[in-house]
């Protein structure tokens, strides 16, 4: 739960030393090239190191329920309206943390 701190970082990355012992690497799967996976918010993960340097490329396909938009991180559908409940956050969801200016609004009424 990123509402605990120390628990999970703001990616979803594992970082107590106490919850990883529960993660070992052993029984880990690491992906390939072209390789997909079902993964919910809940689900702990992280991004390794690649061994050599080149581009990424994450798929993130958000189903209903989304409380908060990253505007600048992701793509809109134009056939799709995002709905009234949901905060758009105009800032980057990976600038520092204390970098954020908070910057967020509801769509509601749009």
């Amino acid at each position: 739960d990123s509402a605990i701190p120390g628990i999970v970082d703001r990616y979803g990355g594992v970082v107590d030393p106490q919850l990883k012992r529960f993660f070992p690497d052993s029984a880990a799967t690491k992906l390939g090239a072209g390789e997909l996976v079902w993964m919910t918010d809940c689900t702990p993960h992280e991004a390794l190191p690649q061994p050599t340097p080149g581009p990424r490329t994450f798929f993130r396909l958000v189903m209903p329920y989304v409380t908060h938009w990253y505007a600048a991180n992701s793509t809109p559908n134009p056939k799709v309206s995002i709905p009234g409940s949901v905060f758009v956050v105009d800032d980057c969801k990976f600038a520092a943390a204390g970098n954020k200016s908070k910057s967020r609004h509801s769509t509601a009424g749009k």
